[in-house]
């Protein structure tokens, strides 16, 4: 199971380098990362709008950063509405802001599908030289 929003901690090597990179939903003034709560606490969320971002989460489905993986990696994308305990409507506020200062309220319906879309595309990363179908079941789509 794996969710869009990223545990706030610097010890946590995604994080540190998706905040490094600049990679996260900002708050409504646009430049400071987003700060919800879900599953792990404190918690960041990637821009998944962005196709940088997208390509940068699907690296990480690669065997050298994806400890333990195996050819056969199912994935359960969860929580991908994006779900935030704190939110109001248990969501993201409206007026946050994508990496374009465009504001969640324009892109929140296809959250959940870009976010699937890079999951896809990182199983498919992984093996280049195969022509396999990835598995990648969403809680949240778009269409």
């Amino acid at each position: 199971i794996i969710d869009p929003h990223i545990k706030r901690d610097d010890g946590y090597a995604i994080h540190k380098e998706a905040s490094a990179k600049g990679l996260y939903i900002k708050k409504k003034d646009g430049q400071i990362d987003y700060d919800g709560w879900c599953w792990p606490g404190s918690s960041s969320y990637l821009d998944f709008t962005q196709e940088k971002v997208r390509h940068w989460w699907a690296e990480q489905f690669g065997y050298s950063k994806y400890g333990g993986s195996t050819p056969s990696l199912f994935t359960w994308n969860d929580m991908n509405e994006p779900s935030v305990f704190n939110g109001p409507e248990v969501s993201m506020q409206k007026d946050l802001k994508n990496l374009n200062g465009d504001e969640h309220r324009e892109w929140h319906n296809i959250y959940g599908m870009l976010f699937h879309r890079a999951t896809g595309e990182g199983q498919v990363m992984r093996n280049p030289e195969k022509n396999i179908r990835p598995f990648v079941l969403s809680r949240s789509f778009f269409a």
